[in-house]
């Protein structure tokens, strides 16, 4: 009994240790290639129209990089909380928690998240430069763009909420520090925004106080086009339903297409019938008659032209021998080509 109890916790602490290292599962991907870096720097990209990527696991601390017209849903392992990580982005999964509270990284690009609705004091994070949004149950978005070809770019982020409620924070990061998603991030002007309002954050005028407006039409837009598409339903919800029956389709009349155009007289081709086995046999032993007759007589000829006592009835002995295997071979071709076909 003291073996099985070790046993049983040697399972549940491998199955602890991987669940703290599955993050996320790839529900959706399209587009032509995206990249997965993990934390000690080793990459891999995959393609979505080649490679099976459907069910592919994110691990805590992998970097997810997609390239131009590539779009990838992710599923978070601690809920039902699906994220999609537009094209031309860099994502990060920082950590998760047990309850559904996690912290989410964007470096550059364009996400949107609906997150479960938490019942205690559980956050969700995202994080980019220098703007933090803390989720309590929603469906938003995070952009943070800036220019690639030059480092001292000021960031842009913006932040906007569709459904819920989302608090917003501009305030620098260490990347050392690790965020608890447990307290709420000390600042003094915390910003909430709601269904159709969203807040941009300039990292070159950080002492300025956030605004939230009015939707823009351009995210709207943007996103009523790459809508979600992966759905996280457990198997278990999908209520049972009786297959509907196909209905059987009448079979077509058969049209006769005439080969030749009306009022044209028909060409009569005249096609051999194959051959039936007995057939086959009578010319097969016939060949073998007439080669063995053509030899014989060959054999009498030889030994006339050698011209001696012996050789005389010998030649004649052959070429008689001969000729009765001709005959008897032309005989069975005959009555080959006679035969009634099948």
């Amino acid at each position: 009994m003291r073996k099985l109890f070790i046993i049983l916790g040697a399972f549940i602490f491998a199955a602890l240790s991987l669940s703290a290292q599955f993050g996320a599962e790839i529900v959706f991907a399209e587009g032509d290639m995206f990249t997965v870096v993990s934390p000690d720097g080793k990459s891999q990209s995959y393609e979505p129209l080649m490679d099976d990527v459907l069910g592919m696991t994110i691990a805590l601390g992998e970097t997810i990089l997609t390239e131009r017209g590539t779009y990838i849903e992710i599923i978070l392992n601690n809920s039902s909380t699906i994220i999609k990580i537009a094209e031309n982005t860099t994502f990060r999964l920082k950590s998760l928690s047990a309850d559904g509270g996690g912290v989410l990284e964007v470096t550059y690009g364009r996400i949107r998240a609906r997150v479960d609705k938490f019942t205690n004091d559980q956050n969700f994070w995202i994080t980019g430069y220098d703007t933090v949004a803390a989720i309590r149950g929603t469906d938003f978005g995070y952009d943070l763009f800036y220019d690639n070809n030059d480092a001292t770019s000021a960031r842009s982020t913006s932040v906007y909420c569709f459904d819920g409620e989302v608090e917003v924070i501009q305030q620098r990061l260490d990347p050392q520090d690790v965020i608890d998603s447990n307290k709420r991030l000390e600042s003094k002007d915390p910003l909430s925004i709601t269904n159709d309002e969203m807040v941009t954050a300039q990292s070159n005028t950080p002492g300025d106080p956030l605004v939230k407006i009015p939707l823009n039409q351009e995210i709207r837009d943007y996103w009523e086009e790459h809508d979600f598409v992966g759905q996280p339903t457990a198997l278990s919800e999908i209520p049972y339903q009786e297959p509907e029956a196909i209905p059987m389709e009448e079979p077509e009349e058969e049209v006769e297409i005439p080969l030749l155009p009306q009022n044209q007289e028909e060409l009569t081709i005249n096609i051999a019938a194959p051959m039936d086995d007995k057939q086959v046999r009578y010319r097969r032993a016939a060949n073998i008659l007439l080669g063995v007759g053509v030899a014989s007589i060959s054999g009498g000829v030889i030994s006339y032209i050698v011209d001696t006592d012996n050789n005389q009835l010998l030649m004649q002995f052959l070429v008689g021998l001969g000729g009765a295997y001709m005959v008897v071979g032309g005989g069975l071709h005959i009555g080959a080509m006679t035969m009634d076909s099948p």
